[in-house]
């Protein structure tokens, strides 16, 4: 399965589009070669090549690993007895994106900066749900944040990455999630999302001492929910957000619901015969370019995910 979708800022507008088919795709060593429909992606070792298509949106990015790969949960597996399920998982936090966005037949040059995230194991939409916040922060620091709520209760887990591309886990202790508001789907009546967060984590360490870190977030539009028709009704949020407080900054947040969602795989949920690829990319125009569009200050935000049976 394949999702591509882009959220243009300025026009208030969430775009995004679906698809998925059977099969497997070729053995790459070091790398990944994925095709579904017009979305494609390749690479590996940090340097990716994808294309995108949304409604009038034609997307076509190189993106180049600035900071090394982060091993989340700190050696990259997080077993969760509490919910029978485990995963595999790590991320490029920081990439540099560069290439081209054609929107209604005007094509503009746009940079900026991705999240990579690679995450395998047995991890069922179904029987659990889970917020996920990826946050890069101006100051060359990011921040990985995931929150799975089972039947035994919350599950909190993190990662921090300052300017020196050193990684610590956050203790769950240090971290606060507060929700500023709300929002229901229009879509799915009754499903409300949390909407606007609070965040503080302490404890931090920065040049030898210890500090504490609290930022606010809010998302740049509160429609930014998609709908799937695979074998049922898939529904979630994923979408961009602007941070600010101690440090400003951008963020990507995933909130998942827990029902309503197929599985994918033998056994349900990520499965260790799929694996998930997922970009984030935050753009602007070239400030080069002259046109309507710079002259507005547009962005544009680009999220996709692959799901594909592994080779593994």
């Amino acid at each position: 399965m394949v999702h591509h979708a882009i959220t243009d800022i300025q026009e208030g507008q969430f775009h995004y589009t679906y698809d998925y088919a059977s099969g497997t795709p070729p053995y790459v060593e070091n790398g990944f070669v994925l095709s579904l429909g017009v979305q494609t992606a390749e690479g590996g070792d940090g340097n990716n090549i994808i294309h995108g298509e949304v409604d009038n949106y034609t997307l076509d990015l190189e993106l180049n690993t600035v900071k090394a790969p982060v091993l989340q949960y700190g050696d990259g597996y997080e077993n969760f007895p509490q919910i029978g399920m485990y995963t595999y998982y790590y991320s490029r936090e920081r990439m540099e994106a560069a290439g081209t966005l054609t929107i209604g037949g005007e094509t503009l040059s746009v940079t900026g900066t991705a999240w990579f995230d690679h995450q395998w194991g047995s991890l069922s939409p179904q029987s659990v749900e889970w917020d996920w916040f990826a946050i890069q922060l101006d100051d060359n620091r990011e921040i990985m944040i995931s929150i799975l709520n089972g039947a035994g209760g919350p599950i909190i887990g993190g990662s921090f990455t300052d300017e020196n591309c050193i990684t610590t886990e956050i203790d769950p202790s240090d971290l606060t999630v507060t929700a500023l508001g709300s929002w229901e789907s229009p879509y799915h009546p009754g499903q409300v999302y949390p909407m606007g967060w609070d965040i503080s984590i302490r404890n931090i360490s920065r040049g030898g001492c210890m500090e504490d870190l609290n930022l606010t977030v809010i998302p740049v539009m509160e429609d930014q929910e998609l709908t799937f028709d695979v074998f049922t009704t898939i529904y979630y949020w994923e979408g961009a957000a602007v941070v600010s407080g101690d440090a400003e900054g951008r963020a990507y947040i995933e909130m998942n619901p827990g029902f309503g969602c197929s599985t994918f795989g033998s056994g349900g949920g990520i499965s260790r015969g799929t694996f998930m690829v997922n970009w984030v990319i935050y753009l602007l125009p070239l400030v080069g370019l002259l046109s309507r569009r710079l002259l507005r200050k547009k962005g544009y935000v680009s999220s996709g995910v692959i799901e594909e049976p592994s080779q593994q």
